[in-house]
């Protein structure tokens, strides 16, 4: 298994078909993670994480998944930009 990273823009898509192929589907029609995973030789940890982003498993998207974590990654800078120029700007010993 990899350590821990973020799964890139084609396995998020390779998820997405993953998660509606049958072959990947328990008995009772629930989709099976743990198999997901081996198959995608990641962590049970790191896919059920990612399915998670939505309320429902069953209402995944990749592209939408993609959009929540880009703006999550831009909202999380320590300082905005516009913080950063005011500094500039207004402070002497910068």
């Amino acid at each position: 298994m990899k350590k821990y990273e973020r799964l890139d823009i084609n396995e998020i898509v390779n998820l997405e078909k993953l998660k509606d192929n049958d072959l990947f589907k328990k008995k009772n029609g629930t989709i099976n993670i743990r198999k997901i995973a081996k198959k995608m030789n990641r962590d049970y940890k790191t896919i059920w994480q990612e399915l998670n982003v939505f309320d429902n498993i069953n209402d995944y998207n990749a592209t939408k998944a993609q959009k929540i974590h880009d703006k999550n990654k831009r909202q999380c800078r320590k300082y905005s930009i516009d913080f950063l120029h005011y500094l500039l700007k207004n402070c002497k010993y910068l």
